[in-house]
């Protein structure tokens, strides 16, 4: 009796470790594709309650694609109770009762404490996990989270950690510099998606130019509900080789477009190509070396000048007076141009950085309506319009300098 008591008690205990690992810790599934996206979500903030249902689009998007896509999202987020981090896989695969297609979520790894996602060495483990796991020819990555363009948060000085925050995990930020120096111990990606505001920046192109090739990217502020994924997804599947990728990116654009428009809050997004980046920030330079006359004259005069430049953040808050369009910029300083300021904007011209781009006539969000007509695809920072600023002018001035474009500037 006790033996038999002994083997049914072990059968027991070998169907509830079977049940245990098939929900927790299932080998992923070998590549079925090419193609593999990560995306990164750092959720423990006040988006969080939008990640579930743009988990549930992408799987969504997962089903109606008619190609395969290794999807992996790295989730850490506080809403629903769900509160500890996990690495999973998203699959298409066909149920063995049903014979009917379905998502199977693949756990890769589900974490037993808290982790802060704005930890560089967090995410850089998390990328060299996926892409070990998934060394395939193509590799994507998405950045999910609030985004403040290269400005460093408010807890950070020059002395410390740098530049620009994309991503917020409670009160902790992650920094662009800190980005960068993750990636740069990482496989290199050919493109990053932004689903964060205020990332289709020059500086942002500049500083992930080297780990990067593409970089997809709201400029203004992007609304709660973020990217179409339903329909994102099946477009990134139909890439399956690297010389897709840049008509893939095109085609992302144009399914923005198809989804974003007749809303009411507008939106400008850009695909740049981050190749030239670093020219196009040097050449920039020269034409400010040029004509030292109007920066001096703008930075002297600020607000008399203000009006000659289409700026993306919003009137009521500080953004206003740090993201500004790029071409505007370049006109103010080539204004009645000598012959060698004319030869610095064919410079500027060869090294563009922008592929495509998508704006509505205006951006809306409650009562604020802000004209972004003017938009050509491109923000940036004007160093002379970021003592408009008063409270924060003097540690923007210093840390603009510890990002790749602002040195290049001379900060």
């Amino acid at each position: 009796m006790k033996y038999l008591k002994s083997i049914v008690a072990c059968f027991f205990m070998i169907l509830a470790t079977a049940c245990c690992k098939r929900e927790s810790e299932i080998e992923p599934i070998k590549p079925a594709s090419t193609h593999t996206y990560l995306i990164y979500i750092m959720g423990d903030n006040s988006l969080s309650t939008f990640a579930a249902n743009n988990i549930r689009l992408v799987k969504k998007g997962i089903m109606n694609a008619t190609e395969d896509i290794n999807v992996v999202i790295y989730k850490d987020n506080k809403d629903h109770g769900d509160q500890l981090p996990t690495l999973f896989q998203l699959k298409k695969v066909i149920d063995e009762k049903t014979k009917q297609a379905k998502i199977d979520t693949i756990y890769i790894k589900k974490y037993e404490t808290e982790l802060n996602s704005c930890d560089p060495n967090v995410l850089k483990e998390i990328v060299k996990t996926t892409f070990t796991m998934f060394d395939t020819e193509i590799k994507g990555m998405e950045f999910w989270s609030h985004g403040f363009s290269w400005v460093p948060s408010d807890g950070y000085s020059a002395t410390t950690k740098a530049t620009r925050y994309i991503g917020q995990d409670d009160s902790d930020f992650l920094q662009l510099w800190d980005i960068r120096k993750a990636l740069e111990d990482c496989p290199h990606l050919d493109y990053i998606t932004f689903d964060a505001c205020y990332c289709g920046f020059a500086e942002v192109a500049n500083e992930l130019d080297q780990v990067c090739d593409y970089i997809y990217a709201p400029i203004t502020e992007i609304m709660g509900d973020g990217f179409p994924y339903h329909t994102m997804i099946p477009t990134l599947a139909n890439c399956q080789k690297s010389s897709d990728v840049r008509k893939t990116m095109i085609a992302l654009v144009e399914d923005f477009i198809a989804n974003y428009t007749g809303k009411d809050y507008g939106y400008a997004l850009t695909l740049l190509e981050t190749k030239n980046a670093d020219n196009l920030s040097k050449a920039l330079a020269k034409l400010r070396n040029a004509n030292k006359d109007a920066c001096d004259e703008l930075r002297k005069n600020p607000s008399l000048y203000e009006g000659q430049f289409m700026y993306y953040g919003r009137p009521s808050r500080r953004c206003r007076f740090l993201f500004y369009e790029f071409q505007d910029y370049i006109t103010y300083l080539s204004q009645n141009p000598s012959e060698e300021t004319k030869a610095i904007l064919k410079e500027i011209a060869a090294n563009d950085i922008i592929l495509k781009y998508a704006a509505t006539d205006y951006f809306q969000e409650g009562w604020e309506y802000l004209d972004i007509s003017r938009s050509q695809g491109l923000g940036v920072t004007i160093p002379e319009l970021m003592q408009l600023d008063m409270n924060n002018a003097e540690r923007y001035t210093k840390c603009y300098g510890l990002c790749k474009w602002g040195k290049n500037l001379g900060y």
